[in-house]
């Protein structure tokens, strides 16, 4: 008891399932630390990120890749390390292989996910302040809407912000060559600021000057919108939309339009 902690020797052991209801109490040298909500977001954000630092894939690919398995995996860096070696679209679309886990772990859907034996079990957690149930157990018993909104939620933090930049950069590209009108009507009301347009008017806008030349960039804005819509709606985009081989690689390219 005199030695300081460093000069102590130090014997630990993780209890886990059953045995944590009979944990002992605290006493004497005895310290019981309670591990349960001690992993944040921001934590498991960071293992993923650092399972993907050698990926070959475009940026903002990577940084979607980085929030799905962060949403999917929550408190279980084991599902991190399950999902980075899984495509894009495996992660969009992650029932499969989510279902696979609970399998390998013997949960079944039947189970109670409010039970204390489902939080022995590792279905259900405290994970940022908040009872949350392993999506790899979702999965298991077809919780689809569920699932569906924390891929939704991965896609709403990197893909809005992408997509406003490219609202943002397409109003200064063709502002300047005063191709859009204003004020311009719309179901909702007028519109009178070139800045106020979002990516349905400028598909809108193009369109009407009925081009050649602006056929290609029109196209591209179209399938912006229809991802804006997917998100401001409430529903995922879908992985055959999103990785469209004729627009998906031109997602991370924009002109900065807050840069000098």
């Amino acid at each position: 008891r005199q030695c300081s902690m460093a000069e102590r020797t130090l014997f630990i052991t993780t209890i886990t399932g059953t045995l944590a209801d009979h944990a002992p109490r605290p006493a004497n040298l005895l310290s019981v630390h309670d591990w349960s909500d001690r992993i944040d977001g921001l934590d498991i954000r960071l293992f993923s990120a650092g399972l993907l630092a050698s990926a070959k894939s475009a940026h903002w690919q990577r940084s979607l890749t980085v929030s799905l398995l962060a949403e999917l995996a929550l408190w279980d860096p084991d599902v991190c390390t399950a999902g980075a070696s899984r495509t894009l679209a495996e992660l969009i679309e992650p029932s499969s292989w989510l279902s696979e886990i609970a399998t390998a772990r013997g949960w079944s859907p039947d189970e109670d996910p409010k039970s204390a034996p489902a939080l022995r079990r590792g279905i259900r957690q405290h994970f940022e302040s908040a009872p949350r149930v392993h999506s790899a157990w979702l999965a298991l018993a077809g919780c689809r809407e569920a699932l569906d909104y924390r891929v939704w939620n991965a896609q709403v933090m990197t893909l809005f912000p992408l997509l406003e930049r490219h609202r943002r950069s397409l109003l200064k590209a063709y502002g300047a060559m005063h191709l859009f009108k204003i004020p311009w009507k719309t179901t909702f009301g007028q519109i009178e600021r070139v800045e106020d347009l979002e990516l349905n008017h400028i598909a809108d806008q193009l369109d009407r000057h009925n081009s050649r030349g602006l056929r290609d960039i029109c196209e591209f804005v179209c399938w912006l919108r229809d991802l804006r819509n997917d998100l401001a709606h409430l529903s995922l985009i879908p992985a055959v939309r999103l990785l469209h081989p004729s627009f998906s690689s031109r997602l991370g390219q924009y002109q900065s339009a807050d840069d000098f």
